[in-house]
């Protein structure tokens, strides 16, 4: 008996009954209920919406709603009901990617989740498979990552999956830092960073960040916004690349004006304290805006101040401080901030990117001291 903090042994047991009933499929269901040669041993993590299991080089993601059902021994409401055609199946996919992301056509991406839940590779979807491939886009971190699989420099690689469980590949730094309000943290103000990588390494994976914060802006049409996103969404591998650990923070901006809908505000803070993606107050209507208080590349620029300030080479450092400072203040509330933003991340990567590859600490530097030049 081995310690289950994190009930792994009830959502298996959950999960094996669901597919010994045909209920769901997934190519990990027969390596967890037959072969019980993969486990929900080693739990790394757990918050409002994953529970996060370690096994081998990959991480077994679990929403906490099958963790509850399994605990509380709950049937899962499962979609489609058994006798809906495929053409319903379609429908009502495409009615939910309308909703978490836009209208559109979104057909090219259906194709691809279709194939995607076809386990067995049979040119079919059956019952379990469909209600699989239901339950996983429920899962906010999943559906972005399928949504940006292509873009495959900053996001984990999707692999297997057993009905709402799916694993990716496991990061080997799980986050960039992490800051206490203690007093040994006021009395060594930048503790937080003691385990960081050196300089020139954080400097490659702010290179990351901004690239990712680029990436995710839009994506086939849709407008994305980052919600209370923290240094714990991120991490890097062993090579220092960055890598995105978690995307529950981030949201279309469609999600967002349906969820904001009708909330009453008379200042900005009333829509602050509606959600975890503070938006805008609309004074004519009074009613809260789907237009965040500060874009996307703030935030990142508020995690980069903590990030790469300390320790900068001095021949950067006041002016990364100005950039940093500029972009982290950026709101809003003004006309032309998306121009405003771009401009911003291309100094910004301009001055870091070009920090890495001719500072002192570049192997062009080094080469060039080794020769006398």
């Amino acid at each position: 008996m081995w310690y289950d903090p994190c009930g792994g042994g009830q959502i298996t047991k959950h999960l094996c009954e669901q597919y010994e009933e045909g209920l769901v499929a997934g190519s990990l269901c027969y390596k967890i209920c037959r072969e019980q040669s993969v486990y929900l041993q080693s739990c790394v993590s757990e918050h409002q919406e994953l529970k996060v299991f370690s096994f081998q080089n990959y991480w077994l993601k679990v929403p906490k709603s099958l963790s509850v059902m399994a605990a509380e021994g709950q049937s899962s409401d499962l979609m489609p009901p058994d006798g809906a055609t495929i053409e319903q199946f379609k429908a009502a996919l495409a009615s939910f990617l309308n909703f978490k992301l836009d209208k559109g056509d979104h057909s090219a991406l259906i194709t691809s989740l279709l194939m995607f839940a076809d386990f067995n590779q049979d040119q079919q979807l059956s019952l379990a498979e469909a209600q699989s491939l239901w339950s996983l886009v429920q899962t906010q971190d999943f559906l972005m990552l399928f949504v940006f699989r292509r873009s495959k420099d900053h996001f984990t690689r999707l692999n297997e999956t057993c009905g709402s469980l799916y694993s990716v590949e496991q990061i080997h730094h799980t986050r960039l830092y992490q800051k206490h309000d203690t007093y040994f943290q006021r009395l060594f103000p930048q503790s937080y960073l003691w385990y960081a990588p050196e300089w020139k390494h954080r400097a490659n994976i702010a290179v990351g960040i901004l690239d990712f914060v680029f990436t995710v802006y839009e994506q086939d049409g849709v407008i994305y916004n980052m919600c209370d996103m923290t240094p714990s969404n991120f991490g890097y591998t062993a090579q220092y690349e960055f890598k995105v650990i978690d995307l529950t923070f981030l949201h279309s901006k469609n999600w967002l004006r349906h969820r904001m809908k009708n909330v009453p505000c008379v200042i900005d803070e009333d829509c602050a304290s509606a959600s975890s993606c503070p938006t805008i107050c609309d004074k004519l209507t009074e009613q809260c805006s789907s237009v965040l208080q500060r874009p996307n590349l703030s935030a990142a620029c508020g995690i980069l101040q903590d990030y790469i300030l300390p320790e900068a080479p001095k021949s950067i450092q006041s002016e990364l401080e100005r950039l940093l400072k500029k972009c982290h203040g950026l709101d809003n509330h003004s006309a032309g901030q998306d121009m405003q933003q771009m401009v911003l991340s291309n100094q910004l990567f301009i001055l870091i990117f070009d920090q890495i590859k001719f500072g002192e600490d570049s192997l062009l530097w080094q080469i060039s001291q080794s020769l006398g030049l």
